[in-house]
């Protein structure tokens, strides 16, 4: 499950990686022959997430150094609480593999961050080596129905007020890890995904997406695809919500829900709704479900056809620089108003498919008014110029 708590004792300090064993079967004195390969297991897993982490930490190598394989000499030192408890120690390596130590310990904390997420969200962080998947899911086979695996670190690698991390393994992350490899092993192909940028990593080259749902996905540039960096930037949202949404093309998997979950190769981000264009949206959606008598008695709903006019021009109205108000009057009219200068300026969208459009000069008490049939053109022309085009 996710992180949980320390009800148990910890493992000495000397420990590497917490494991703790839960289940009837392993209160009892020695470890069951067939559990003892979990222990090699989760070994040989650290091993594959640490490898990857070196790799990513160094591009252009494709082997860790023989030290790395020396230094990283995982030894079973005891078992405790009958055969709940397996201490895993890693000797303290010689002054030539002290580089390798940072490695070995944010591939703990990548394995803890896996599992948590594998079992909360249903999925593989984004920074998991591909490459240790396999090992990944060897660990828990052994796990009966009523067993389980604590994972945590120890806490010696924590400051002395934070408590320990605890992640819990059991059957059914297991079977979770299995749907995650067969959906990765599906064919990848193109895809596309809708949202709004929130974060930019330029020095990795890539960014996250948070699509119509709220769901984050990570996307990763293809080689070369400066411009496409650039349209990546300027659609990012400071403060994860004030952006344009946008398009992102690239390449992607489809999971066992038929689910995009990350893009890699991204080639292409195109912008299909300006920010100024889904703020318009909001204020129209509001106007959208008034109903007959919101404004009193006799008050008349906004006619759907005048909504209908608004909602398609709202993409062309969203490019101008216009702050406009949208509302509405009791006749059914949908209502734009907004200013520049000394001028304020009123459309009303009627029913009937009629347009009236009206300026005011503040200042020299100039006044224009017309009754003209609805057209898009004549409406963006006056919002953009104020000019009316009869």
């Amino acid at each position: 499950m996710a992180d949980g708590g320390t009800e148990h004792a910890d493992q000495p300090d000397e420990s590497f990686i917490y494991l703790r064993l839960a289940g009837d079967r392993f209160d009892a004195p020695g470890m069951p022959a067939n559990s003892i390969i979990e222990v090699q297991r989760l070994s040989e897993l650290i091993y594959d997430v640490a490898r990857g982490v070196w790799l990513e930490q160094n591009p252009g190598r494709s082997r860790v150094p023989s030290a790395f394989v020396a230094a990283l000499d995982l030894r079973l030192v005891s078992i405790g609480e009958g055969s709940a408890l397996p201490v895993l120690r890693l000797p303290r390596p010689t002054a030539e593999d002290e580089e390798f130590l940072p490695v070995f310990d944010t591939a703990r904390e990548v394995i803890l961050d896996t599992f948590a997420s594998v079992s909360d969200d249903r999925r593989l962080p984004d920074y998991f080596p591909r490459a240790a998947l396999p090992a990944l899911r060897r660990v828990g086979k052994t796990l009966a129905d009523s067993d389980s695996m604590t994972l945590g670190n120890p806490r010696r690698a924590l400051p002395d007020a934070q408590e320990p991390r605890r992640v819990e393994v059991g059957v059914e992350t297991v079977e979770i890890l299995e749907c995650i490899d067969a959906a990765l092993a599906a064919q990848p192909g193109p895809a596309e995904l809708e949202g709004v940028v929130t974060e930019f990593d330029g020095y990795r080259g890539r960014f996250e997406l948070r699509d119509l749902h709220g769901v984050i996905h990570v996307c990763k540039l293809a080689s070369f695809e400066r411009e496409v960096s650039e349209a990546v930037k300027a659609a990012l949202a400071p403060d994860g919500v004030t952006a344009p949404d946008v398009v992102v093309s690239g390449i992607g998997v489809r999971d066992i829900r038929d689910r995009l979950n990350d893009l890699w190769d991204v080639h292409d981000v195109r912008v299909i709704r300006t920010y100024r264009e889904k703020a318009l949206m909001q204020k129209l959606s509001v106007v959208k479900g008034l109903r007959h008598g919101w404004w009193g008695g006799s008050s008349e709903a906004p006619d759907r056809d005048a909504v209908r006019s608004l909602e398609a021009a709202l993409p062309r109205l969203g490019l101008l620089d216009v702050a406009l108000a949208i509302g509405a009057n009791a006749e059914g009219s949908v209502v734009l108003e907004w200013t520049r200068g000394t001028t304020a300026y009123t459309a009303h969208l009627e029913p009937g498919g009629n347009l009236f459009l009206c300026s005011d000069n503040t200042d020299t008490d100039e006044l224009d008014e017309r009754q003209l049939d609805y057209s898009e053109a004549r409406l963006v022309r006056f919002v953009e110029s104020g000019r009316i085009d009869v």
